[in-house]
């Protein structure tokens, strides 16, 4: 879920439903209690973890209560359910290029479309996503 506080004129429930309608479903191998919400640093909560300067990271229902009451933090993604690696999973599948990795920004991940932002990534790379195939061959 990606989000700009509530929806414009929404308030209460309205506020409320519009949050719910826009939360991201993570991996059902890691369903946790409460919410992960990636967010701009103008916020912090009593679960808030500061990651740099540019982000913050809180996992409590508090910043969904806070955005539903126009206190929250000014951009946010959410996402409930969670995947997680064993030791070095991660890494190895990064050495297969089994991940592309993209500088950070906020603008791609606050601001850009759930639908564009893939391709949106790869192009901060120089990468045109419709010249990718799933088929490998040797040349």
């Amino acid at each position: 879920m990606v989000g700009d506080d509530a929806e414009p004129g929404a308030e209460g429930e309205d506020a409320r439903e519009a949050i719910i309608h826009r939360l991201h479903e993570g991996e059902r191998l890691g369903r946790i209690g409460g919410v992960l919400v990636l967010h701009s640093p103008d916020y912090s909560g009593q679960s808030t973890i500061s990651v740099g300067n540019s982000w913050g990271l809180t996992s409590t229902l508090d910043v969904l209560k806070d955005i539903a009451g126009g206190k929250g933090p000014a951009k946010w993604l959410a996402a409930l359910g969670y995947t997680g690696w064993g030791a070095g999973q991660l890494e190895g599948e990064m050495t297969r290029h089994g991940w592309q990795t993209a500088p950070g920004d906020a603008a791609l991940l606050f601001d850009t479309a759930l639908d564009r932002r893939w391709p949106a990534a790869f192009g901060t790379l120089g990468i045109d996503v419709s010249h990718l195939s799933a088929v490998a061959g040797r040349a």
